[in-house]
């Protein structure tokens, strides 16, 4: 039987939820957020239940549904309207490292770590 679904809209039955069939597609963004770098709060995300300000320029972006694995790949993005300097997002060391749950990330220039104003992470996977 060949055929097409088109579906406008996917949802779950509570409000908030990440489908589960999320992981089962690939090549779409499996979570994303963009937060204030001086406490860490979202403006807006997908599956990411909450940002965690733990120093200056060091946060970690909780998953609301776990990534299939450890091995997803990171973008990031830090803007800072009051600086000049060029602004670096990346991994945290070991003690943060990836994990289906959590994803530790810092925030800094060549001067060092820094609170930026707003910074956007997309995480990609399988």
């Amino acid at each position: 039987m060949a055929g097409r679904l088109v579906v406008n809209t996917l949802n779950t039955d509570t409000v908030g939820a990440v489908l589960t069939t999320q992981n089962g597609i690939t090549g779409i963004p499996k979570a994303w957020v963009n937060f204030a770098g001086a406490d860490g709060t979202r403006n807006s995300s997908f599956n990411v239940s909450s940002v965690t300000r733990s120093a200056t320029g060091t946060y970690t972006v909780n998953f609301t549904t776990a990534m299939a694995d450890a091995n997803y790949a990171v973008g990031g993005f830090a803007r800072n309207s009051g600086g000049t300097g060029r602004q670096i997002v990346c991994q945290t060391s070991a003690s943060t490292a990836y994990s289906t749950t959590q994803l530790g990330v810092i925030v800094g220039d060549s001067g060092g770590l820094n609170d930026v104003t707003s910074v956007s992470i997309i995480v990609c996977g399988s």
